[in-house]
């Protein structure tokens, strides 16, 4: 479990150190920039990161319930 929040908390970091934040980044004027490209990309990543361990804490707390009725 414990391992589990680490390995979390790296990815989490790992994916703020790709966010660039610089006018490259952040300008919006025309098409995306490759920055920008690479932004949604890790947005998506963690979204759908998130997404998975939401369903999984969901699925456990079902299992733990329906073992709890035998």
């Amino acid at each position: 479990s414990l391992n589990i929040a680490k390995a979390i908390q790296l990815f989490a970091a790992k994916c703020e150190q790709s966010i660039c934040t610089d006018s490259e980044g952040s300008q919006v004027v025309s098409a995306p920039t490759p920055a920008q490209l690479r932004n949604i990309s890790a947005i998506n990543i963690l979204y759908n990161f998130c997404s998975m361990i939401t369903k999984m804490q969901l699925m456990k707390d079902f299992v733990v319930q329906q073992a709890s009725k035998l």
